[in-house]
């Protein structure tokens, strides 16, 4: 029988050793940082996207719901061309003169790239929009005294926030209907 301490603890399910997560956790990063300076953005989009979501199986216990959020919009860009502009790619694309714009492949490139970008927002407002109707559900929304209790949480209180809470109860209930609208 295994010990407690090394039971289920293989790392990316190739091996346990601590040596080999770390190799492959900082490898990441770097893959990381050439996607987000826009070298090879197809490449490095997919490896972007395969690093994180080994993360994200592997570590589901500490992530949260803007994980899961970043995973479907992480898929939905592997379709999009992140590095047409502001990147590296896109310098050396501008000093090479290089592709057409008239050819069919661009063409299609173009309607895949509008669509990944509009299925990104469309995810983003039905969370939104389903995360506004959630807060409609909880009677301190209704009654307009959540940004109190929230203001009450030490972690996410301000002083100004607690001044404007406790000296302007109008302003608050305002500012609780104003958050559930927008």
């Amino acid at each position: 029988m295994k010990p407690s301490s090394q039971f289920g603890r293989k790392h990316y399910n190739l091996n346990s050793s601590a040596l080999f997560f770390d190799f492959i956790y900082h490898l990441g990063i770097v893959v990381t940082i050439f996607y987000l300076i826009g070298y090879k953005g197809r490449l490095f989009s997919i490896l972007t996207y395969l690093f994180f979501y080994s993360l994200y199986v592997r570590s589901f216990h500490i992530s949260d719901g803007g994980d899961n959020l970043l995973i479907v919009n992480m898929f939905f860009l592997l379709f999009a061309n992140n590095t047409a502009y502001f990147s590296f790619d896109s310098k050396l694309n501008s000093l090479h003169g290089k592709g057409s714009k008239q050819s069919l492949i661009y063409k299609l490139s173009i309607i895949i790239h509008n669509f990944a970008v509009l299925f990104c927002i469309i995810q983003l407002c039905i969370v939104y929009f389903f995360s506004g109707m959630y807060q409609l559900m909880g009677e301190m929304w209704q009654n307009g005294t959540a940004l109190y209790y929230i203001s009450q949480v030490r972690e996410f209180s301000r002083p100004i926030l607690d001044y404007m809470v406790n000296h302007y109860v109008g302003l608050t209930i305002l500012f609780t209907y104003l958050s559930i609208i927008v």
